[in-house]
């Protein structure tokens, strides 16, 4: 990263983050002595309800209750969310009714909807956001007859899958139907009652499942509406575990029944360690091991392979003999990913600060001027490491990818040789394995194997590349735009008690933060983590390689900022800019990760 920059602007990518119940900087002006509550409706990500609870059409009551019975209550409909409501300090129980008439909000009891909430602390000054995930009120709908699942499933280009109705006991309803177009669409007639729908989705060498629980009703039509951005769970690349029963841990219920009281034994699969749950018993001689009707295998131990278990509640079938006599019982387990990254991120709140520098020493930074990041962000603690890199993508492309200093570990060295192009490859396929929803797209698709190969120095193909977006409200992995990253280096926001404007990333003094040609000995990166970090717990973010980042600096040059390993010390200034072509690459090129 040689290429000197003149500043051009900037621009700043924001996504607002909700906690639920989490008290954050007010957003009210609440009157003294008073919080302030936001509620959002939530239908439920996963829960489908029929064509009664469309939530756009149906009037709530919202409905606060102190322990000394003070109350307050609100009647309002669902396109007026977010509700905001101002209460005294306490502790206060929530209520929300949703009615399908105006007419009926006085009475409770004709609600479809509901949601309550108890125990929330409301203090004076402070902020809560409640996200009310809706429920039916089964009591006033009608359970006999039967109604219809029309389901709507978008699958990327190339993929197939099934969609499964089941009972909640785990027996298939029907056969299952296969998905082979783009757009799959059609009705099931089903008896009133509760389904769990499972869709499955095979792309690009991954399966990949979307669950949801269907509420179907008399005469009603039930939406089960889903595209790629919904499926979760990826399947392959998941650790084998192993449980052991014997009768001990089986209860008797009548004769010849029975339950072993193991119930909904947990499992967490681990990611990079396999692809099966094996299940085994002693003491027994099981003759069937079934999911539903279907026959998986008998004897002493069953393995399930990707596809024969969920991500979710699995339900299994054991008949087995026990001195003479023949024993039936049902063992439930749940699966659940280990979602832990394998990228530690620190959260960087929002703020106000000064961009730029009219300091010679900080090249092409000025003029300062004001940047405000609305919304708070994740970033790297680390630059992308090498061992990071290659459980990603395989290989390893960096330059010093051996001997690396005494004590030292290599795989903890940042990656570097890598190009622009080559980091958003890696965000898009390191979001796309830890289940988060890409934030790059390049002609519509987000699957980089759709992109093609990553231009070379000055290759044409540059042109189809540099097309790239982000997509609003995504959850995956990107670069920080050069106002995340400056903010970020400088220490965040500077009105925070503990902030000190420093002239590099932590520290006035280079050689306590970072890397670079004076104080590099062997002329080489280090691993990450070694230099003091700054205010914000963010390491290297002056020296060490050069971090890529998403802005554009002119027409051909992206920006990167933090000096490196063999550059004055100077670029290691947390107001300098630098940057490169996006296909252009060196042994002082790595980057940094941000996530909403």
């Amino acid at each position: 990263m040689k290429t000197k920059l003149s500043f051009l602007g900037i621009i700043a990518v924001a996504a607002v983050i909700v906690f639920a119940l989490a008290g954050c900087p007010i957003l009210d002006n609440p009157e003294d002595g008073k919080g302030t509550v936001r509620i959002n409706l939530d239908g439920g990500a996963r829960t489908l309800l029929p064509s009664q609870f469309d939530l756009s059409k149906l009037h709530f009551v919202l409905t606060f209750t102190q322990v000394d019975g003070s109350e307050h209550q609100t009647v309002f409909q669902s396109g007026q969310d977010p509700v905001i409501v101002q209460l005294d300090a306490g502790t206060w129980n929530l209520d929300i009714r949703g009615h399908v008439s105006q007419d009926s909000v006085s009475n409770a009891s004709d609600a479809v909807v509901y949601y309550e909430e108890n125990d929330i602390a409301v203090l004076p000054g402070a902020n809560v956001t409640i996200t009310a995930v809706l429920l039916p009120n089964l009591d006033n709908m009608t359970q006999s007859g039967n109604g219809t699942l029309s389901y709507d499933i978008s699958l990327p280009q190339g993929a197939t899958g099934t969609l499964t109705v089941l009972t909640l006991d785990g027996d298939t309803v029907g056969s299952p139907i296969t998905l082979t177009q783009t757009v799959n669409r059609g009705d099931l007639d089903l008896a009133s009652g509760e389904y769990n729908i499972s869709v499955s989705m095979m792309h690009t060498g991954l399966e990949k499942t979307w669950w949801a629980l269907a509420h179907i009703y008399d005469s009603a039509i039930t939406k089960a509406i889903a595209g790629p951005d919904d499926f979760t769970g990826v399947l392959p690349d998941y650790g084998t575990l192993t449980i052991t029963l014997s009768m001990d841990d089986f209860t008797m219920t009548d004769e010849g029944q029975g339950v072993f009281d193991h119930v909904d034994l947990p499992i967490v699969l681990n990611k990079n360690e396999g692809t099966s749950v094996t299940i085994s018993v002693s003491g027994l001689d099981v003759m069937a091991w079934r999911v539903g009707s279907t026959v998986l295998g008998t004897g002493s131990s069953i393995t399930l392979n990707a596809g024969q278990f969920s991500i979710g509640s699995n339900i299994l079938n054991l008949t087995f003999s026990k001195d003479g006599k023949t024993w039936q019982s049902n063992l439930t387990f749940s699966v659940t990913e280990d979602t832990s990254s394998i990228i530690e991120m620190v959260w960087v709140p929002a703020g106000t600060f000064t961009m730029g520098s009219n300091d010679n020493a900080d090249w092409g930074a000025g003029p300062p001027h004001t940047v405000t990041l609305t919304s708070g962000f994740y970033m790297g603690k680390y630059q992308v490491t090498q061992d990071q890199w290659v459980s990603v993508m395989g290989s390893n492309p960096s330059h010093f990818s051996s001997n690396p200093a005494a004590g030292e570990v290599q795989g903890r060295r940042p990656v570097e040789t890598v190009s622009w192009y080559d980091a958003i490859v890696f965000c898009n396929r390191l979001s796309i394995i830890e289940g988060l929803t890409p934030a790059y797209s390049i002609s519509g698709s987000t699957n980089p194997d759709s992109w093609g190969t990553v231009p070379a120095w000055d290759d044409p193909i540059r042109d189809f590349w540099d097309v790239v977006v982000v997509i609003d409200s995504t959850t995956g992995y990107r670069l920080p735009t050069e106002a995340q990253w400056e903010y970020a280096a400088k220490g965040g926001n500077p009105l925070a008690p503990s902030w000190v404007g420093y002239t590099y990333s932590g520290s006035d003094d280079p050689d306590v933060v970072g890397w670079y040609s004076e104080n590099s000995n062997s002329m080489t990166p280090y691993e990450v983590g070694l230099k003091q970090p700054n205010g914000l717990g963010l390491y290297d973010m002056s020296g060490n390689v050069w971090e890529w980042c998403w802005d554009w600096a002119d027409s051909y040059t992206r920006v990167a900022r933090g000096g490196c390993w063999f550059t004055d010390v100077s670029y290691m200034r947390s107001a300098h800019r630098g940057g490169n072509g996006p296909d252009d690459w060196g042994s002082d090129d790595g980057f940094r990760l941000v996530r909403p």
